[in-house]
């Protein structure tokens, strides 16, 4: 037994399991965001190997990823390979002593899915349901804190049940991408200010539409027909993982209109080629049923919480 935030050694591990000697369950999370970070298949993995003289066969490879234990030696070389050591690779069983704080083994979990998008420069979306009451605004928050200790650009945000755009995640998060006070957006200056962050941020001219579109409000047209302000966004997010890992938290995503829904079902998809990580709470009692927020297929890696 160990208490939250302290991890078992790999020998306690093995013996907690039960794994023949030599052998180790690896993080399958990990080890495919390793590999899907180089763009390799596991076929070009065990070929990258051999290479490398880093002798690994395909079955191999496919065993590690399917969570079953694999030899000492295998994860050995897979660490040599993606230049990680064991430990990172390992499946750790994270436990919450008797009187560890609510939420420990959470926020445990999410600090590994945290360390694991920075290793691997990929996305990873985490979602919280539970009933008001149940935590989640003091784990997200927790979480926030853990991520700017491990080097996170950290946006925290929530979805506002006032009509004032200035109020909507969606605004205030392209302020913060832009490092912009949020304010009157329809202020005198506003374009002037947006085209400077923009060449501060060594991004095209042409995502000055799109900001302005994002920080005064839209009209009410479907998202889908709207691709210049989602382009932007997108542009902004990436421009800033690129500076630093970033951590984007929204708080009572229940209460999201279409406009939001639409917004992250077209980023996530392309948060996969980035470290940014997405946190999401919801109320179980908001009417959103704890489907989360993406209705179509999604690549990027998702982890689901349930709080009581």
């Amino acid at each position: 037994m160990i208490t939250s935030g302290i991890i078992m050694n790999i020998a306690t591990e093995i013996g907690a399991r039960g794994l023949p000697d030599g052998s180790v369950n690896l993080d399958i999370a990990r080890l495919k965001s390793l590999r899907l970070g180089l763009g390799m298949s596991q076929e070009a993995l065990s070929e990258s190997c051999a290479e490398r003289r880093l002798s690994l066969s395909l079955a191999s490879i496919k065993r590690a990823e399917s969570g079953k234990p694999v030899l000492y030696r295998t994860a050995r070389r897979l660490a040599a390979f993606f230049d990680v050591t064991i430990q990172d690779l390992v499946q750790w069983s994270v436990l919450a002593a008797p009187g560890a704080a609510p939420h420990a083994l959470e926020r445990a979990q999410c600090g590994a899915a945290l360390d694991a998008a920075k290793l691997s420069g990929s996305g990873r979306l985490i979602e919280m349901h539970g009933e008001t009451g149940a935590g989640k605004s003091r784990l997200l928050a927790a979480c926030a804190d853990d991520a700017r200790q491990r080097g996170y650009r950290c946006i925290e945000l929530r979805v506002d049940r006032h009509r004032d755009a200035a109020a909507s995640p969606l605004p205030a998060l392209a302020c913060a991408l832009l490092d912009l006070p949020l304010m009157d957006m329809r202020r005198v200056g506003l374009e002037a200010d947006i085209a400077q962050r923009l060449a501060a941020l060594g991004l095209p001219a042409l995502h000055a539409a799109g900001c302005l579109a994002l920080l005064t409000g839209l009209p009410s047209l479907p998202w889908a027909v709207r691709p210049q302000p989602l382009g932007t966004l997108d542009a902004l997010v990436r421009c800033a993982a690129r500076a630093k890992p970033l951590m984007l938290s929204i708080d009572d995503m229940h209460r999201a209109d279409g406009a939001v829904t639409a917004a992250l079902e077209y980023l996530l998809p392309a948060s996969i080629a980035c470290p940014v990580t997405w946190m999401l709470a919801f109320d179980s009692a908001g009417g959103h049923g704890g489907a989360g927020v993406c209705t179509a297929p999604c690549t990027v890696a998702r982890t689901v919480y349930h709080l009581a």
